[in-house]
């Protein structure tokens, strides 16, 4: 959940963006909601493409998609684990 995502991140996330892009400071909430959104429509691409289809074969859901191979293995662990909780679906 984006809310719960430490504030010393979202800050470094929008100094990274000040850095790449002329953008004023009244921004800041917007880029940060944006930032959330698309965090937010990742984990549901890792849901729907990669966990659900395999949710009864948990060999394949042992680490990241090759593809994603930056996800940490604990992040990768704790997204599978809450996905695959009955109470998700």
């Amino acid at each position: 959940d984006w809310r719960l995502v430490p504030d010393k991140y979202k800050e470094a996330l929008w100094s990274f963006v000040q850095g790449k892009f002329i953008i004023h400071e009244q921004s800041k909430m917007q880029v940060l909601q944006s930032i959330g959104k698309s965090f937010k429509n990742f984990k549901y691409t890792l849901t729907n493409w990669y966990i659900l289809p395999n949710k009864n074969d948990h060999k394949k859901l042992r680490k990241p998609p090759l593809r994603y191979y930056y996800i940490r293995q604990g992040y990768w662990d704790s997204l599978v684990k809450d996905r695959i909780d009955d109470k998700f679906e």
